[in-house]
């Protein structure tokens, strides 16, 4: 008898772990906003480096000293052709502006790949529900940002909300909990990302992007730096391939 008891105990030990990791309804239906949420986000990074012409009007303060830029954006097989500096400081732009431009564009262009890769700035296996409504869903999750490096992993939180109704991420937010220092020479106090994008025909935009940093460069010069950028006029494109 005690054989047998002993028998059946090992036998239902071997179907715990089953048990276990069985998916619950919770479990499901997170799964099924994840798959979403990566959807909607690489909607969004193809359609702002794909075949959509925009234009962005970004307002740049540092350190109290303000710029403001109208830049247009068109799809173009020739990386010369796809960006125009359109207005600066509510002026035509001159000829020096213009080339600072394109030294400008040209030293960003890697960091302006990696803006748009929405997706990366999300741990997926981290993303949680924090709150549940009948129209939109918020959810919370460890936050990257590849600029940043291996220096800022742990040290930033991410929330993101969901419309439920047109099942696409409406905001992405980004905000970090500890001060960290990047690429040696920027130590980060504080800083703060908002997104927002828009559904129109199923195509997934842009719509605004809101950054602010303080700190310090070269470990003595203080820095307060914010970005606002306001994305508009988006027109599709057909290139030639």
């Amino acid at each position: 008898m005690k054989r047998k008891t002993i028998k059946f105990i090992s036998s239902m030990l071997c179907i715990v772990p089953l048990l276990t990791f069985a998916q619950t309804p919770e479990h499901k239906k997170l799964t099924s906003y994840i798959d979403l949420i990566k959807a909607s986000l690489e909607s969004a990074e193809q359609t702002q480096n794909g075949r959509w012409s925009y234009r962005l009007t970004k307002d740049l303060n540092i350190d109290g000293e303000k710029t403001i830029s109208v830049e247009k954006y068109s799809p173009s097989n020739d990386s010369n052709e796809q960006w125009i500096l359109e207005e600066l400081n509510h002026q035509k732009p001159s000829s020096d502006d213009i080339s600072q431009y394109w030294d400008d564009k040209a030293d960003d262009a890697e960091e302006a790949l990696m803006r748009n890769k929405f997706i990366n700035f999300v741990d997926i296996d981290s993303i949680k529900i924090k709150e549940e409504h009948d129209d939109y869903v918020l959810f919370s999750f460890k936050g990257c940002y590849p600029k940043f490096g291996d220096a800022a992993k742990g040290k930033i939180d991410g929330t993101l909300t969901f419309d439920k109704n047109k099942a696409y991420v409406t905001h992405l937010e980004l905000i970090n909990n500890d001060e960290f220092t990047a690429k040696v020479i920027l130590g980060i106090e504080k800083w703060h990302l908002k997104i927002s994008f828009d559904k129109t025909k199923n195509v997934i935009l842009q719509r605004s992007r809101t950054s602010s940093l303080q700190g310090t460069a070269m470990m003595f010069a203080n820095i307060n730096v914010t970005v606002d950028v306001a994305f508009t006029d988006y027109i599709f494109v057909e290139t030639s391939h």
